[in-house]
């Protein structure tokens, strides 16, 4: 049970470094005014074919390394965090536990539509751009409703050891 604290910490740092350090390192999204379509909420068909455009062939192969390696090694790292943390707070759930891997899931589908438009370009296919922009938007909601789940696990959690205090005092 020591070493899940440490797993955690270690897990919660590698997101950290990700969001931080290594998504920011490849400037070419920065520079182009491009961004990534990952980082939009319910990307359209003409946002994703315009940022294919203002990236550039050298930001569209950076691109690719990107939601190819960088983003799917990184979906691994929080979708795990995320299980690990309700997989600890809520013990007896597994459809809890299950849920956790959802928003990892849809990124990854929503990389490989990116990967997808990346090979086509300059050609580009609408209701794949429109699945993308649905899977990304269906991922963020999921992910905030991971979060809020694990508040609210935390939050129940706290209150049930402060009420067991409460309690141990009370009846000595």
């Amino acid at each position: 049970m020591k070493a899940l604290p440490t797993r955690v910490a270690a897990l919660f740092t590698l997101v950290l470094i990700f969001m931080f350090f290594i998504f920011p390192a490849f400037k070419v999204f920065h520079d182009s005014g491009a961004g990534m379509l990952d980082s939009k909420f319910f990307y359209t068909p003409d946002q994703a074919f315009e940022t294919l455009k203002m990236l550039g062939s050298t930001g569209r192969s950076s691109y690719y390394f990107v939601a190819g390696i960088v983003d799917m090694i990184y979906l691994l790292i929080y979708g795990r965090l995320f299980n690990l943390l309700i997989s600890v707070l809520a013990v007896k759930s597994i459809r809890l536990s299950h849920l956790s891997w959802v928003p990892s899931i849809l990124d990854f589908f929503e990389n490989l539509i990116t990967l997808t438009m990346l090979g086509m370009y300059p050609s580009f296919n609408r209701i794949i751009a429109a699945t993308g922009g649905v899977i990304n938007g269906l991922k963020w909601l999921a992910a905030a409703s991971v979060v809020l789940i694990i508040i609210a696990l935390i939050i129940r959690t706290l209150i049930n050891r402060f009420s067991d205090k409460k309690q141990a005092k009370q009846n000595p």
